[in-house]
């Protein structure tokens, strides 16, 4: 690429070596404009700057004052906040001087929108509320809406959703009598519609607003609009749980994003990658995913969406047993949102608190997280919200043996998950329903629940939720004395547990994600022990739970990790050793059958086996597995 000196003496040969003309200037900004409308700022910004030299030596310090407010926004939306806003204030220090008074107000917009990005909010709704008493004194409709526009999504950040609806409403009508309906700041207000309804968990009638919205982003040829949209509509699939929708729509927005130079759109459809492959149980690319934004949103200062990504990460790794550092990253993340005044990250971080508590067995504790976030969501009316942290206060009011409390929570998380369309939210309160049936017990209710969530969340690929439901479906089977279902139940749920361990990278991962699901492969064994299967009880232990002992092992979570591997494949070797006698006793004819020696050997691998049990739950038992957060 040419140097900008470069560039502007080929301006000024063009000119035959004269002054560039206002006009000449007005035509370089004109250019660059329409580059970034195409192409994104990644190209634009070396259009900007020659533009900038261009009206300097032109001497049009108007001019000058709109291209430097041009080349902060590039840099915003290239995720540099700290260059932008020096640009801004460049920008703005030469308009007050000029009394520009419309410009003036045009570069404060652009200030609240970067203030709004680093999550301070009462600076940004300063410079909304400067720019507003501007444009109203000019009766300026397009100018007010796009203001307005962007206040409302300060208020969106702390929570204020009925204002910021009415706000962009507010600024939808402007636009329309501004002869503006099908512009890009209509189609930022449409936008931003689906963006309230999308926080509040109502599904649908976000897409509604971001289709409409798309529409105008790719009839304009806004690269960056259209990715934005595109995303967002990847989030609106993603809440109601098609995982595959999601994914596909996040990898297009991702793709307009990068060819555009748009960072903080490539961490942010990164991030929302990151949740759908969670969901679906692939734990290594999502984790490679949200590193990606995480790092982005660290480095940028993006404050709110850094909120997020922390605790995103945490969630990931309490997935994985990892609970020290999903601690730290959900305190860091709570602590961060109530620095800023970030509502949801406020009401987020409760929901993960209640999480961290109950793999610690503290029910109490976890009640009272999980009890904020109810109270926050349901003043928010926000029904996604309200249907995860209901469900989770039912499931611990069933630990504290408060049935009644259970019942009303439950039953407020089906309601919630109904009215907000999402079939991943209704599943989970489904997994409550089931386990309060059990808890009576009703066996068959429960059965009823179980079954649903299981396979609703089949279809939507949710493997959490379907090894839990699975789960549940073997104790409804017990408790009605089915034992073969059960039986069945349970090996569905150890298969997609282990179709999920399998795919993670390293025995550290592979043993946390094990942490809490260890009684699925206990109520197994247990029950095949129970009905005279002693042998493929043996082969389920041999093959999971000596696995997940020595993948502890490979963790080094074990503390005499020699002995212990001593005992185990001491207790094994007995068994295998035994078993083969057996073997050889049995392809004896029958008259060279020795019976009295298939009585000892049995009653030996009865007892050895019976050894073997217990001493991989000693050894297990030992370890700070937490039971599974049902």
């Amino acid at each position: 690429m040419r140097s900008l000196a470069v560039v502007l003496a080929m301006l000024l040969a063009s000119c035959g070596g004269s002054t560039p003309t206002v006009e000449e200037a007005a035509t370089a900004l004109h250019k660059a404009r329409a580059v970034n409308t195409e192409q994104g700022p990644k190209a634009a910004l070396p259009l900007f700057e020659t533009a900038l030299q261009v009206a300097r030596a032109a001497g049009d310090r108007r001019g000058e004052a709109i291209v430097l407010g041009q080349i902060g926004v590039c840099h915003k939306n290239l995720g540099d906040y700290e260059r932008a806003m020096r640009f801004h204030e460049q920008s703005l220090a030469l308009k007050r001087t000029l009394d520009d008074r419309e410009q003036i107000g045009r570069t404060l917009s652009n200030i609240g929108q970067v203030r709004w990005l680093q999550g301070r909010f009462i600076e940004a709704l300063a410079a909304y509320d400067e720019a507003l008493t501007i444009f109203d004194a000019l009766g300026s409709p397009y100018l007010r809406a796009a203001a307005i526009n962007g206040r409302s999504l300060v208020y969106d950040e702390i929570g204020d959703y009925r204002r910021s609806r009415e706000g962009y409403e507010r600024a939808l009508a402007l636009y329309t009598e501004a002869g503006e309906e099908e512009s890009d700041g209509a189609s930022d207000a449409r936008g931003n519609l689906g963006g309230v309804s999308l926080l509040l968990g109502r599904f649908d009638e976000a897409e509604r607003h971001y289709t409409t919205s798309l529409a105008i982003s790719e009839k304009l040829g806004d690269r960056q609009r259209t990715s934005l949209d595109l995303g967002n509509l990847g989030l609106c699939a993603l809440g109601r749980g098609d995982f595959t929708l999601a994914l596909a729509r996040f990898d297009r927005a991702l793709e307009l994003a990068r060819g555009a130079g748009l960072t903080r759109e490539e961490a942010d459809w990164e991030k929302g990658r990151s949740r759908a492959l969670l969901q679906l149980g692939r734990y290594d690319d999502a984790r490679r995913a949200i590193d990606a934004a995480f790092a982005h949103y660290e480095k940028a200062g993006q404050a709110t969406a850094l909120t997020e990504a922390l605790l995103d990460l945490g969630a990931l790794e309490l997935d994985l047993g990892e609970l020290a550092s999903a601690d730290t990253h959900f305190t860091r993340g709570q602590q961060l949102s109530w620095t800023i005044g970030y509502q949801r990250g406020i009401t987020a971080g409760s929901l993960a608190r209640g999480d961290i508590e109950i793999r610690r067995q503290q029910w109490d504790r976890a009640a009272g997280h999980y009890a904020r976030a109810v109270a926050d969501a349901r003043r928010l009316n926000d029904q996604a919200t309200l249907s995860a942290a209901a469900t989770r206060a039912g499931l611990t009011a069933l630990r504290r043996n408060r049935p009644g409390e259970a019942d009303a929570a439950i039953a407020d998380a089906e309601a919630a998950a109904r009215r907000s369309g999402s079939a991943l939210l209704l599943s989970e309160a489904l997994l409550g329903r089931g386990e309060r049936e059990l808890a009576r017990p009703d066996a068959s209710a429960a059965a009823r629940a179980f079954t649903d969530a299981g396979r609703s969340a089949r279809d939507l690929g949710a493997v959490d939720i379907v090894w839990r439901a699975d789960y549940g479906t073997g104790r409804a089977a017990e408790v009605a004395g089915q034992p073969e279902r059960a039986i069945a139940a349970y090996r569905a749920a150890v298969d997609v547990i282990e179709s999920v361990r399998g795919q993670l990278a390293g025995p550290g991962r592979r043993a946390g994600y094990l942490e809490g699901k260890l009684q699925v492969y206990q109520a197994l064994v247990r029950l095949l022990v129970e009905q005279g299967r002693a042998e493929e009880a043996f082969q389920y232990a041999e093959r999971l739970r000596a696995r997940a002992f020595r993948d502890l092992l490979l963790r080094g979570v074990i503390g005499n990790s020699a002995e212990g591997r001593r005992i185990e494949e001491q207790l094994a070797s007995r068994v295998r050793h035994l078993r083969q006698a057996l073997d050889d006793e049995a392809i004896r004819s029958a008259s060279d059958q020795r019976q009295a020696a298939i009585a000892v050997y049995s009653a030996e691998l009865a007892d050895a086996e019976r050894a073997y049990f217990s001493a991989m739950d000693r050894l297990v038992a030992a370890q700070p597995l937490a039971v599974a957060a049902t």
